[in-house]
């Protein structure tokens, strides 16, 4: 039983809760940055967990390439999609339109799995968005651990 990683990541948080939740897993598990999945063998992987963060209301491009170069093997396999949000209170809603509607409905685990924002890596314009919207002036992290073993308990009982 082998599950597959891929994400996408601006920063650097959903790649570390990717990295997280491979440290977890008690079955063989491969990370994979989407920008680098063209070829990517679904065939080998039982399960797979899709990652990206959300920003302006969007998932990342690489992700959605991903999922519509695989759409139907995806839909062949055991699936799970978490996104990291900085929009606690809204995470849910803009997961539900930032994602097709097949892999949400497909998807056995789909949540919020927290945010980060790092000043020193952020361009102008999302640091100024963050301070504006969030109120945001410092770095914070606020990666859920409790979801991210949560996830990682259901991979390893093979749901």
């Amino acid at each position: 039983m082998k599950t597959l990683i891929v994400y996408s990541s601006k920063y650097g948080c959903t790649e570390q809760c990717a990295v997280l939740l491979k440290e977890r897993l008690e079955r063989e598990a491969t990370l994979c940055n989407a920008a680098e999945a063209s070829s990517v063998a679904l065939d080998e992987f039982d399960s797979v967990v899709i990652a990206s963060p959300i920003y302006m209301g969007k998932i990342l491009p690489p992700i959605s390439r991903f999922w519509q170069r695989h759409r139907d093997q995806l839909l062949q396999k055991r699936l799970a999609v978490f996104i990291c949000c900085g929009f606690i209170e809204r995470a849910e809603e803009q997961m539900e339109a930032a994602l097709p509607r097949e892999l949400l409905a497909h998807a056995q685990f789909k949540e919020n799995l927290g945010y980060a924002f790092d000043f020193e890596q952020m361009n102008f314009f999302d640091k100024l968005i963050v301070r504006l919207v969030r109120g945001a002036k410092t770095s914070q992290n606020h990666i859920h651990q409790d979801k991210i073993a949560h996830l990682a308990a259901l991979i390893n009982k093979e749901w």
